[in-house]
């Protein structure tokens, strides 16, 4: 639970100046901070330097923290009016009902099995992407890395492999990208933003079956084809 709470707190933290930057609520900059969790890892991956690539998120993380002790009342109350939406109850919400909901929630699809949770894992093990010298992936050894960087972010946390700690990540992010959905609430519409907020993370169960069971990025890359075309 520790490690759980810790991930949300990092990802908030992370959301701390792109939104006071770019004068964004959370729910429309929190899609941004973790697909670029997942650029700035690529990046550092690209070097040989996973590892570093995961201690300068966190180390952005806590520098925001930081940040915010130094900031004005007149800045600190725009921040607040930002960050403290319906959105971040959303996702606070988002959290809690995901570790309950599939905390026994293990692979076992073919593709999962075979390499999905393979390419995680070794990404892991390694320190490295999963298809570097000494990997026992087999397939698809030419697959970019996308969704098991963000994983091994989520996973580096926890330090240690979970199929269900996959599963939580891989839906969290899928999610995410329908938050912003929730800008145009506030706290005085809560008979709106609920529903609003049920639906981001409902909907897209209706165009895959196996969403809720799977970590198949298929879904994934339409919530991204989706998002790009919203923003």
């Amino acid at each position: 639970m520790l490690h759980y709470t810790l991930v949300f707190i990092l990802i908030t933290l992370l959301t701390i100046y792109p939104s006071h930057l770019f004068k964004r609520r959370f729910e429309e900059v929190l899609p941004c901070v973790l697909i670029g969790i997942m650029l700035v890892l690529f990046l550092f991956g690209l070097l040989g330097m996973l590892p570093v690539g995961f201690y300068a998120i966190v180390a952005w993380a806590l520098g925001s923290a930081a940040w915010v002790v130094w900031r004005s009342r007149a800045e600190l109350a725009q921040m607040s009016w930002r960050l403290l939406t319906p959105g971040l109850v959303g996702f606070a919400a988002l959290f809690l009902l995901l570790g309950i909901c599939m905390r026994l929630t293990l692979f076992y699809l073919w593709d999962e099995i075979a390499f999905w949770g393979p390419f995680i894992k070794e990404t892991l093990r390694l320190d490295a992407f999963f298809n570097a010298a000494g990997t026992a992936v087999t397939v698809h050894l030419d697959y970019p890395p996308g969704t098991s960087l963000f994983m091994y972010f989520w996973l580096k946390v926890f330090g240690y492999f979970s199929e269900t700690q996959c599963m939580i990540a891989f839906h969290v992010l899928c999610s995410s990208l329908l938050m912003p959905a929730l800008a145009n609430y506030s706290f005085r519409q809560p008979p709106r933003w609920v529903p609003a907020g049920l639906l981001a993370v409902l909907v897209p169960a209706v165009f895959h079956s196996t969403y809720f069971m799977s970590i198949y990025p298929d879904v994934l890359l339409g919530l991204l084809f989706g998002y790009a075309v919203y923003s």
